[in-house]
């Protein structure tokens, strides 16, 4: 099938294809990596993979009867456990209903596929129900798990998959593929320090603009800038894209205690200047994003405008207090 070839994917993919290859084919996976760099494309890419009867050139041909359904967003030996309701977890009644379904046979001969995403949406119930047909699962059965937190899942469970870390290559080769695909070497780092995604300024201009209105807005509400203003600029942006940027500034300033002059390479020399505040407020404040961010990317909840206000109010707050000399 199709996919986007990006150098850290390729990479991945190798890896991958290794294991797929050797005496001892993994029937248990855990895609694992940061949010933006194309976890939902490995996995797509191996579920075919796996499903697929006619392998071409190490991917799924893309043409047999069951990349087609993959491909109608139907296939009957697919099954994908998401989180549901206001919890955002995986509900253990349907951990249930999948663990029966792969004791059956499969409907297309190439036996079945559990996708599990994201995988820290298990709680503990779901996850120990998993662990016995995880460790010995039927003939044909393949589960891929994939999740931006492994440290969130069961240790009983994560030990018994196969894990692949998707991870950046080198900085010269993502640049390299910025440049071949029209970006600029200064859009690619951009789109890297504030979202995790080098082209997006390619994939998706509006994005990268997005972001830079998250940043100018952060920038003005740490020299004095009203928080309420603040939240009115960014109201109605993506709340995933302005909680991952709101992340990636704070632990730029974190890491622009030591390194002044990294803050300014990533954000520009009129983003933030040293002194920063402290990091312990800054540790604070960065639990506080998370603790919004993991439920706002699984799609089940949505930051209202008082939730950005109160963010950028303690950020307000955070600068206030640094003594400038």
């Amino acid at each position: 099938m199709e996919t986007v070839v990006r150098p850290w994917i390729e990479s991945t993919w190798q890896h991958i294809q290794h294991d797929l290859e050797g005496p001892r084919v993994p029937h248990a996976w855990c895609l694992t990596g940061a949010w933006g760099l194309g976890l939902a494309t490995v996995s797509d890419r191996l579920v075919a993979r796996l499903l697929c009867p006619d392998v071409r050139e190490q991917s799924a041909c893309g043409r047999c009867q069951s990349c087609r359904f993959l491909m109608q967003g139907a296939h009957p030996d697919r099954l994908k456990l998401t989180a549901e309701g206001a919890a955002g977890r995986i509900r253990i009644d349907a951990v249930r209903d999948a663990i029966a379904l792969v004791y059956s046979t499969s409907t297309l001969g190439q036996g079945r596929v559990i996708e599990v995403t994201p995988a820290d949406a298990l709680n503990t119930e779901a996850s120990n129900a998993l662990l016995k047909v995880v460790e010995e699962p039927p003939v044909g059965t393949r589960f891929v798990f994939s999740t931006h937190l492994p440290g969130a899942l069961l240790p009983t469970l994560r030990s018994r998959m196969r894990r692949i870390d998707l991870s950046l290559a080198s900085w010269d080769a993502v640049c390299a593929e910025g440049v071949r695909i029209g970006l600029s070497e200064a859009q690619v780092s951009r789109g890297q320090w504030l979202l995790q995604e080098p082209f997006v300024g390619h994939d998706d201009p509006s994005r990268l603009a997005d972001a830079e209105v998250v940043l100018k807005t952060l920038q003005s509400v740490a020299t004095g800038a009203d928080p309420q203003w603040g939240a009115n600029q960014i109201k109605g942006l993506s709340p995933i894209l302005v909680l991952t940027v709101m992340v990636r500034i704070v632990e730029s300033c974190l890491h622009g205690q030591a390194d002044s002059a990294g803050c300014a390479r990533r954000f520009g020399p009129e983003a933030f200047q040293a002194p920063f505040p402290e990091a312990s407020g800054l540790f604070q404040l960065l639990d506080r994003i998370h603790a919004q961010r993991m439920p706002t990317a699984r799609g089940i909840a949505h930051m209202a405008l008082p939730g950005f206000g109160s963010l950028l109010a303690v950020w307000s707050h955070l600068w206030s207090k640094v003594q400038r000399p």
